[in-house]
């Protein structure tokens, strides 16, 4: 029970600490951070697999409620734009596992689930029942979701500020369509 809570202190106190310098998505990226960081200082922090299971479930069933009709005539109305994604997804996953099979050496079923994107708690829950590698795909799978929440939303706010800032601008622009 000393090893949940110490767990779930880190945690909160990276999340906290996030909270209060302002990154984007704090309690995500300051607590998934600071738990790394203290697995990496010898920490033996560790969720039973009753709570894991808990927290996969609540995973799926937000994701699967994000899933409306709206989605699929979003889906719909572009096309080109779904296929490049998933060409381009298709193609990140296989760069990945040929970085992670011919300099990492590493298996080719390790490789294989740490470079598949999304669906992490399927991803776990199914590489928890095989002879895995868990602890390489569990970090690979973490760095691709920390780089998602914390460094892309970091990466790509100058951009949505300049688009902020121009409709904003654009918003203020007086009509002169107007009689």
């Amino acid at each position: 029970m000393l090893k949940i809570i110490e767990l779930y202190a880190i945690a909160f106190a990276g999340g906290w600490l996030a909270n209060k310098v302002g990154l984007p998505a704090p309690w995500l990226t300051g607590s998934l951070l600071s738990v790394v960081i203290g697995i990496y200082a010898g920490r033996q922090l560790v969720l039973p697999d009753r709570i894991k299971d808990i927290g996969f479930m609540l995973v799926g069933l937000i994701l699967g409620t994000g899933f409306t009709p709206d989605t699929l005539h979003a889906i719909a109305a572009w096309p080109i734009s779904i296929a490049l994604l998933v060409v381009t997804v298709f193609v990140i996953t296989l760069c990945s596992y040929l970085v992670l099979t011919r300099i990492g050496r590493w298996d080719h079923a390790t490789a294989l689930f740490a470079s598949l994107p999304g669906a992490l708690s399927y991803i776990m829950a199914i590489v928890e029942s095989t002879k895995v590698d868990v602890s390489r795909v569990a970090v690979a799978q973490s760095i691709r979701v920390f780089a998602m929440i914390a460094v892309l939303p970091i990466l790509l706010t100058p951009f949505s500020t300049l688009e902020g800032e121009a409709v904003h601008l654009q918003a203020e622009a007086p009509a002169n369509d107007v009689p």
